[in-house]
């Protein structure tokens, strides 16, 4: 058999003369270099192809093992990977941040460091589904989405157009508010108007029976004290809604008497006329009602001790009215809720129907 012969040698017959060689081996190991030359040039080239193939073995169980974790951390959410920015829907969830400052310092420097080094931590998305359009919905990282989509408008540079994100499994609604609120409050800490607000809301929209389990699931880090100013400041949500033009100027003690007012003496009413009364304001009017309300220099504040009189009516699909007067004063508040459709025209026929029955019911007394 030539050298040439033997190179070309197929797996089969390595195999033969592997085992021919071992045994061989076996019946010499007294006498190693015994034997016929071709016996010790067979055993040697068996000895080559076996460690060959434990070699290959050994890189495809490496590369198999590999390839299942990076499957279980992707399936898991743990793989980074690039998405388009028109393929995320920024409003997948009610978000706790109200709004966005642009005109701050940290949005500039936050702008500035993603031209510079780009983006450095990866945002959190949930996948919608391949038929979703977009087809990812926002967790975690609003500020860097819309700062990469206001950078790829003043620049156009394709670089902005993609953004680095963890594609999170689908969970339950409340984990994600969790996820979302987590991240922002390591971040970028949100306003305690703005953890009230998103309590909320959280409960209105039935992911939690009422606001008071609501905070105390989002919020379950926080302590006792800190869930007991994010509750006063969810009163003051629920009773002045999106009236409040700069909310997130309230501090925290003012928010605790304001709280404690709206509660223990009825001064939510008031505070919807004045706000309502105000029209446009700048942030310092708007604290000065606020801070009157609290001090108590409103005229509510002054009137008899005795209870005011109330009326409540509760009607199909979560309506309600609630009438109201206090002692020794001509005017009647009348708080609807329920109304979350109506327009301006539907506010004029609701108000000229209300005064018109008023003044019938009115002249039928003096009659």
């Amino acid at each position: 058999m030539s050298r040439k012969r033997l190179g070309r040698i197929d797996p089969e017959a390595a195999s033969r003369a592997r085992d021919a060689a071992e045994k061989l081996a076996e019946q010499t190991a007294a006498r190693p270099q015994a034997g016929p030359p071709i016996a010790r040039m067979a055993a040697g080239v068996g000895q080559e192809i076996d460690a060959e193939i434990r070699r290959l073995r050994a890189e495809v169980e490496t590369l198999t093992g590999k390839g299942a974790a990076h499957d279980t951390a992707e399936a898991e959410g743990r793989v980074i990977v690039a998405v388009d920015l028109d393929q995320i829907d920024l409003g997948h969830l009610t978000r706790d941040r109200r709004a966005l400052n642009r005109d701050g310092e940290d949005w500039a420097t936050l702008k500035a460091s993603l031209t510079a080094r780009g983006q450095q931590t990866a945002i959190e998305l949930t996948d919608l589904g391949a038929g979703a359009s977009p087809r990812y919905g926002l967790i975690s990282g609003l500020r860097r989405v819309s700062a990469l989509r206001e950078l790829l408008d003043e620049t156009g540079e394709d670089r902005f157009a993609l953004v680095l994100a963890l594609i999170r499994p689908a969970r339950a609604a409340v984990d994600n508010l969790i996820a979302m609120i987590e991240e922002n409050e390591v971040r970028s800490g949100i306003s305690f108007f703005e953890r009230g607000r998103i309590a909320a809301i959280a409960a209105g929209e039935g992911i939690f029976d009422d606001a008071d389990i609501a905070v105390d699931t989002l919020f379950a880090s926080s302590n006792r004290n800190r869930r007991y100013k994010i509750r006063c400041f969810v009163t003051i949500y629920q009773t002045l809604g999106e009236r409040l033009r700069y909310p997130e100027a309230i501090g925290e003690r003012l928010g605790l008497q304001l709280a404690k007012r709206i509660r223990e003496e009825g001064a939510g009413a008031e505070l919807v006329l004045m706000l309502d009364g105000q029209g446009e304001r700048t942030e310092a009017e708007e604290l000065a009602i606020l801070s009157s309300v609290a001090r108590g220099d409103v005229p509510f504040a002054a009137v008899s001790d005795a209870p005011p009189l109330k009326a409540a009516w509760n009607g199909p699909d979560g309506m309600r009215v609630v009438a109201r007067k206090r002692p020794n004063e001509s005017r009647v508040t009348v708080e609807i809720e329920g109304l979350a459709h109506v327009d301006e025209p539907g506010l004029r026929t609701l108000a000229e129907w209300l005064g018109g029955r008023m003044a019938a019911s009115s002249a039928d007394k003096s009659g």
